[in-house]
């Protein structure tokens, strides 16, 4: 008699071969842009909110067979649909900041459920000296379903917003199963 792991876990035989490739294969995805770059920043405002976006032009990834993607270039949000059950994921966002002021600081990278209301999960201060830093948030969250949480289906996007007019460059995304 011959007995399947996927029925003793109450599973189908592809999404068993899919938890466990996952475990082999642990998903991850690390997105660097080139939209804005040393020679060429992005200038913000001061107290002024912005998009996280990343065109994942130097990309490197670790994908079981069944994911094809954790970052959506085209809508910029983490994009978890392929992922097989709901694990923790871990975010790690970073970029330069250049104040154009000789003053201290801080920069607020917020992470948002991308619902019709989205919902903002957490936000993350991070502080800076009158000179070019590397701003670097790392997000630990659940791929959840639940009504009301469900990042598994709407995605999860970013913020930031520096307190002092500066500029914004060297942008980079690192996502992956913890």
């Amino acid at each position: 008699m011959t007995v399947y792991l996927s029925t003793l876990l109450g599973q189908t035989i592809q999404d068993t071969a899919k938890a466990l490739d996952t475990q082999i294969n642990t998903p991850h995805h690390d997105c660097g842009d080139d939209a804005y770059t040393t020679a060429s920043r992005q200038a913000v405002s001061a107290t002024t909110e912005y998009a996280f976006e990343n065109n994942a032009a130097f990309e490197n990834t670790n994908f079981p067979a069944h994911i094809t993607k954790l970052w959506d270039t085209t809508t910029n949000k983490c994009y978890f649909t392929e992922v097989q059950d709901t694990p923790m994921y871990v975010a790690r966002i970073q970029f330069n900041f250049d104040p154009t002021v000789a003053a201290a600081g801080f920069v607020e990278v917020r992470a948002y459920i991308d619902d019709t209301t989205p919902k903002l999960i957490q936000t993350i201060r991070i502080p800076y000296k009158a000179a070019d830093s590397r701003m670097e948030a790392l997000f630990a969250f659940y791929v959840g379903s639940e009504t009301g949480y469900d990042m598994k289906a709407d995605g999860l996007y970013f913020t930031y917003e520096a307190d002092a007019a500066g500029e914004v460059y060297d942008r980079g995304i690192l996502i992956y199963r913890t």
